[in-house]
């Protein structure tokens, strides 16, 4: 029981990590890697203080940890996605099911 103590304590302190060019993009976090194409961002939207990606093929969503000070980055990852995948207002997830 301690063991999975320990190895939740990890996760919650542990970070997501996104790193990228024009081309390609890194999603590290300890315990799994995610290597590809801008092109292969689904979906992407920050809400609470967390940028989230769904990428093509991944069953688990990224979540990056995003601050008000993290404006610029936040603008050159919006502006290297394909059009329509940042979503906002009544596009997020869980936000459609609410308005009806």
């Amino acid at each position: 029981m301690a063991i999975v103590g320990m190895a939740w304590v990890a996760a919650a302190i542990s970070r997501t990590v996104l790193e990228g060019d024009d081309a390609r993009v890194v999603l590290e976090h300890p315990w799994r890697q995610w290597r590809g194409a801008w092109a292969e961002i689904t979906s992407a939207w920050v809400q609470r203080g967390w940028l989230t990606l769904e990428v093509r093929g991944q069953r688990r969503r990224w979540h990056v940890r995003a601050t008000e000070d993290d404006a610029e980055s936040l603008s050159r990852v919006r502006a290297r996605l394909a059009p329509n995948v940042w979503l906002e207002g009544r596009e997020l997830p869980g936000i459609a099911a609410l308005a009806r």
